[in-house]
């Protein structure tokens, strides 16, 4: 879907926007090289307006992320993140037309 130029700009998003929506956007943005840093930051952007007593759900959820992410090869996250990323069938030719559409070239 992302990778079809057709379908640019996408908006994706659900009620909250963190558990399988920030994990698509969690994805996507690590295939374009953000930071882990930002990744996370942009994790807990999403939960702001949710229950301060969420916090434990919240944080696990991220956790378990993580911990699928390094049962993958790489020395990176972000390599971690491509290698599962292709374990679902994505080919290298996907992630490169995926970069092509939504990183700026000079």
């Amino acid at each position: 879907l992302v990778c079809d130029e057709k379908n640019l700009p996408l908006l994706f998003h659900c009620s909250s926007g963190q558990d399988r929506t920030g994990t698509l956007a969690f994805l996507i943005n690590g295939l374009l090289g953000v930071s882990p840093e930002d990744l996370v930051r942009d994790w807990e952007a999403s939960a702001f307006w949710k229950d301060e007593h969420d916090w434990f759900n919240r944080n696990n959820t991220y956790a378990a992320l993580l911990d699928v992410m390094d049962k993958y090869p790489g020395d990176t996250l972000n390599a971690r993140i491509e290698a599962y990323v292709k374990s679902t069938g994505f080919s290298e030719a996907d992630i490169a037309r995926l970069r092509e559409l939504l990183l700026v070239h000079d």
